[in-house]
Parts: structure tokens; C-alpha cells; sequence
């Protein structure tokens, strides 16, 4: 979605919108930190699906100014303060908790407490809510 200083933006994903027609789903674009979030954050959304077009990609997948690319939560902080992603209404970021809500410490990542469209989960790690009997069974 984005080719070196490309910016991706709620507002770019809304007006791309425009060149396909006026009956297309809304795209929601959800940036995730890896493969297995691709996997725990999908079901949060899929209720959505008839009324919009969510589309889950890793943080990886989007290349980055600084030429390195990586996973997990901090290259979602590093594309947020770059500007590379815009958070908004058609774009989200979701990722671990990494006990960021119990000790109440969001240095490098105040977008996860400042954003309505940053997620987070509640605990140290989506594993911790998947490892459940209810989870496994999932």
C-alpha cells in the first residue's frame, strides 16, 4: 500500500473509495503486528464484513522510510510517529497490551491510549487470552 514516503491514510483508503463506484463496501484497513494477530484480530471483525471491506495486513507489509522491516508493536509505533500511517475511521492498529495497560506506561506508544482507532489487548498477550479452554476450542 505504500512505496517509500507514501503516506496511508484514513482519508487516502475513504477517497481511493471513489474509483471504484458508488455501491462498494467501505474499506477498513487493520494493521496487525504479525501472523498469529492476523489470526486472533480477524474474528473481532468479521461481524462487519457485510458492511464493510476489512482488509488485515501485518506491520511488516508496509514498506518504511527507514528501509528495515520488522514486526510487532513498535513498527506499528515507528509508522505511526513517522506519519507513514494515518489512524482514522478506515484505518486501525491493533496489537499486545505487553502489560502496557497494567503498569499504565504508553512511553513510545501513546497512540495505543490516545487513539479511538488503536486496540489493544487487555492483557500481556493475545496468547493468554487464546490459551483458555474456551480459546482452544476455537
Amino acid at each position: 500500500m505504500t512505496a517509500g514516503s507514501v503516506v496511508v491514510s484514513s482519508e487516502y483508503i475513504k477517497l481511493s473509495e471513489g474509483f471504484y463506484g458508488k455501491n462498494v463496501k467501505s474499506t477498513i484497513l487493520v494493521y496487525v503486528e504479525g501472523d498469529p494477530d492476523v489470526r486472533f484480530w480477524s474474528p473481532f471483525f468479521r461481524r462487519f464484513n457485510d458492511s464493510y471491506n476489512i482488509v488485515v495486513q501485518r506491520a511488516f507489509e508496509i514498506s518504511s522510510q527507514d528501509g528495515k522491516q520488522a514486526n510487532g508493536c513498535s513498527r506499528i509505533s515507528s509508522l505511526i510517529k513517522s506519519g507513514q500511517i494515518s489512524l482514522g475511521p478506515n484505518l486501525f492498529a491493533c496489537i499486545d497490551s505487553d502489560y502496557r495497560f497494567i503498569l499504565d506506561e504508553y512511553t513510545d506508544y501513546e497512540f495505543a491510549k490516545e487513539s479511538p482507532y488503536a486496540f489493544e489487548t487487555r492483557v500481556c498477550a493475545k496468547e493468554n487470552i487464546s490459551s483458555t479452554c474456551e480459546g482452544i476450542q476455537e
